[in-house]
């Protein structure tokens, strides 16, 4: 019980990071399109 909780936690918390990251990969491009501009 305690470990299916676990793997769905880490589950949501691996998305969530994946939404993150993504978000500031694509903040980060256009940073670094204006700074290459």
């Amino acid at each position: 019980m305690v470990l299916d909780h676990l793997e769905m936690f880490y589950e949501i918390l691996e998305r969530t990071s994946q939404r993150i990251l993504s978000k500031w990969g694509v903040q980060a491009n256009k940073h670094h399109a204006i700074i290459s501009l």
